[in-house]
């Protein structure tokens, strides 16, 4: 993409773009391997998950998810305790964004590739909280893995 733009803001746009892509170009190296996929994936081409993931409501939807996981206790602590939130959130981000985009329009194996990853991720969350009634709780993998889902759910028609 060529650009008329002055040469600073050339370079702060590049700065910016390699800071939430990876990539001068805004081109996440990610998103170009989509192009490589040997099959069509979990969701159809131009079917109803490309289609919402293409438009604004799964910004909307990505809000929401958040807000809801605020809502539990268990997944508020985790975050808090095992999440790098804090010292790169939009590293955070979009590692999100990368899920999202490969779940939908990667292959089945860059997919499955992309869940393992984040799967890795949860597989150190472990701990306890006190739960609103009073109780201890335990917070596992499985419990971590099985909220991420649900709340994916809401983001993933």
């Amino acid at each position: 993409m060529t650009s008329s733009a002055p040469p600073r803001v050339a370079r702060l746009r590049a700065r910016l773009l390699t800071a939430l892509a990876g990539d001068p170009t805004g081109m996440a190296p990610y998103v170009r391997a989509l192009a490589d996929g040997d099959d069509t994936g979990y969701f159809v081409e131009n079917g109803p998950a490309w289609t919402v993931h293409a438009g604004m409501g799964t910004l909307v939807a990505g809000i929401r998810a958040l807000l809801l996981q605020a809502l539990h206790p268990g997944a508020l602590a985790g975050v808090h305790d095992w999440s790098r939130y804090r010292d790169d959130p939009i590293g955070r981000l979009t590692g999100t964004v990368r899920w999202v985009i490969t779940l939908t329009y990667g292959s089945t194996t860059q997919a499955d590739a992309e869940t393992a990853r984040v799967g890795r991720f949860h597989q150190r969350v472990q701990g306890e909280y006190v739960a609103g009634d009073g109780s201890a709780r335990r917070e596992s993998r499985t419990n971590a893995t099985r909220f991420s889902r649900a709340k994916a759910s809401l983001i993933v028609p």
